[in-house]
């Protein structure tokens, strides 16, 4: 019990050693200037969605049912193609890219809940439900990718403006 005392107070020795001499900004996290945030994450979760788009019924997307995830391909290919390996603060319209690269993903899985709901209500989903459910989880688990990126998107002002740690607070601390 003691040796953890012991090295609580020498942390915070070596802090208060710190703060006098001024030898290190010991700002909080978000505030400090980093790295670019890793492109492959990203790029993966963005696959995924795209390719449980195309997964789900035909009739459930807006027609011609390849349109909405070709684009959005395209669209990433860009943004890969700009900005291979890092998101990094270099240009402005990749950050539009972006955002409406995940408008498109948006758009193609809000059509899609809307036409399976009235698909229920109509009673055209089928009689099957197995289906029905593995239709019904995709759009599901699209929404969540959707969320997620949008949240990644605007948190702090994005991925391009974290890097910089110019907001004074965070949007959310954890502990």
């Amino acid at each position: 019990m003691t040796h953890d005392t012991g090295d609580a107070e020498g942390r915070l020795a070596r802090i208060e050693r710190l703060l006098e001499s001024g030898e290190r900004d010991l700002g909080p996290a978000w505030r400090r200037a980093t790295r670019g945030e890793p492109r492959w994450a990203v790029t993966a979760v963005i696959l995924l969605a795209v390719g449980i788009q195309l997964m789900l019924p035909h009739r459930l997307a807006l027609q011609p049912y390849w349109v909405l995830p070709v684009l959005e391909l395209v669209l990433l290919a860009g943004l890969v193609a700009a900005n291979p390996h890092r998101v990094e603060p270099r240009t402005r319209p990749l950050r539009w890219l972006g955002l409406a690269l995940m408008g498109l993903i948006s758009l193609a899985n809000g059509w899609a809940a809307v036409r399976l709901v009235a698909d229920l209500v109509a009673g055209r989903a089928g009689t099957d439900a197995v289906p029905l459910l593995l239709t019904g989880g995709g759009i599901w688990a699209t929404n969540v990718i959707v969320f997620a990126l949008w949240y990644w998107e605007w948190d702090r002002g994005g991925p391009m403006a974290r890097v910089l740690g110019q907001r004074q607070y965070a949007d959310f601390l954890f502990v």
